[in-house]
């Protein structure tokens, strides 16, 4: 996956130098269920539930987490030679979790609805009547979530305040190969 990480906050002592973390081609596994039919030889559409995988990362004493899960209804065209493209539009759900002891209590984990497109290509080898062996990358794009936590500093003269963290996530690249076995009826 790939994407940026902006960070805000109006605490005083907020170190500006960090103010976003690039993430590029961060390797997450994840895993997908789809069925589907053909409408003719050429043609075949499906519906897929799938879950891109988790990513963590900890600096500056934050603990940061992104899982996405996903529906999409994807199309595709297959050439004879067992090469097929195809594009599917659906709907992601990317979660955050935010850590750290300074935070308030409360839920740490923000999840958001947002469109989810994606374009495909392929190969299938038939491995017998019924099985398919379906080799596939996919770029897909989403949209993140934002995040604000609040917590409390003390001052040098011990006087209590409060301040907020927030976390933006804008446009997620996911770039995907997957492997898996096709049960066609």
């Amino acid at each position: 996956m790939n994407w940026k990480n902006k960070y805000s906050s109006d605490y005083p002592d907020a170190n500006n130098d960090f103010d976003s973390d690039d993430y590029s081609f961060e390797p997450v596994f994840g895993g997908s269920f789809a069925a589907g039919r053909y409408f003719n030889y050429v043609w075949r559409g499906e519906v897929e539930a799938g879950y891109i995988g988790q990513f963590s990362d900890d600096d500056n004493g934050f603990s940061f987490k992104l899982s996405v899960p996903y529906l999409m209804a994807n199309g595709y065209y297959d050439f004879a030679n067992g090469l097929y493209v195809g594009g599917g539009l659906g709907v992601a759900v990317p979660t955050t979790k935010l850590s750290w002891e300074n935070f308030k209590s409360g839920d740490g984990s923000k999840a958001s609805l947002s469109p989810m497109a994606g374009v495909m290509l392929g190969y299938t080898q038939e491995l017998d009547d019924n099985l398919v062996l379906d080799i596939r990358y996919r770029l897909a794009g989403f949209n993140g979530t934002k995040h604000t936590r609040d917590f409390e500093y003390y001052d040098s003269g011990l006087v209590t305040h409060e301040a907020y963290l927030e976390n933006k996530i804008g446009l997620v690249l996911d770039n995907s190969i997957s492997v898996g076995i096709r049960y066609e009826f």
